[in-house]
């Protein structure tokens, strides 16, 4: 099944047709056109509609590999710019299956000694269920 971007044309051509075909009959000819212009106009919004979509997709891949993306930091919550914010990362083993690692990461303001300072708690609060987990694993049977 074609995605509905390839399809749009063939519709656009269809209607085209519709609005330009002089066959319909007399009783039916002027609703035909009427419908193949709501048609027409109808397409016409929807590829104006994905044009938009794909520019705003485009702008906010050109904008991440710029560094203007923005980013959440775990430890103050303030919305930073991307190059403000650095990532800590804390592998925890995990209890299952055995030996499997698992990474956190949490974002940080890297220009804010607060934040830096907080990140390894949030990490803690963030691994203490992990932890407590392994501990209980190993603890049973």
């Amino acid at each position: 099944m074609k995605p509905p971007r390839e399809k749009l044309p063939v519709l656009a051509a269809i209607a085209k047709r519709l609005a330009e075909d002089d066959d319909v009959g007399a009783s039916g000819y002027l609703q035909a056109r009427a419908d193949a212009r709501l048609l027409l106009l109808f397409v016409d919004m929807l590829l104006e509609q994905l044009a938009t979509e794909e520019k705003r997709r485009r702008t906010a891949i050109v904008h991440a590999i710029d560094g203007e993306g923005t980013w959440t930091c775990h430890a103050c919550g303030a919305e930073r710019l991307n190059q403000f914010v650095s990532v800590a990362h804390r592998k925890v083993e995990m209890p299952r299956p055995r030996g499997s690692v698992v990474q956190l990461n949490a974002r940080y303001c890297n220009d804010r000694a607060e934040c830096l300072r907080r990140v390894p708690d949030v990490l803690d609060e963030w691994a203490g269920p992990l932890l407590r987990e392994k501990e209980e694993g190993a603890a049973g049977p």
